[in-house]
């Protein structure tokens, strides 16, 4: 389940935390469809949402240059974007993940 979602629409970011990965998730809309990236962030980093807003815009945006180089990199919406096998699993796990949270809040 995707838990504490927050949207930085004039960014194209959000930032939220995978119950499944056990990890706060940056992800990167990269404006084509279907393809949003995934990065790790950490809670404090999380945190800057409130406190920080400029310094995590500038984290995603870092994201956004480096994409699948950056060492935040976990996985893409976009299979071609995923090189290992275990970066298509995480894919599958966040994207499943985020669809069902997606059905709860619109029931």
């Amino acid at each position: 389940m995707v838990e504490k979602e927050k949207v930085r629409t004039n960014e194209h970011y959000r930032i939220f935390y995978s119950t499944e990965l056990k990890q706060y998730i940056l992800g990167y809309d990269t404006g084509t469809v279907c393809n949003e990236m995934y990065f790790r962030i950490s809670e404090e980093e999380y945190g800057f949402s409130k406190t920080d807003i400029e310094h995590l815009d500038r984290i995603a945006y870092a994201c956004s240059i480096f994409g699948t180089a950056s060492s935040r990199y976990i996985c893409s919406q976009k299979k071609e974007c995923n090189r290992t096998d275990e970066q298509q699993m995480l894919a599958e796990i966040l994207i499943t993940e985020i669809n069902a949270s997606a059905e709860q809040k619109y029931k």
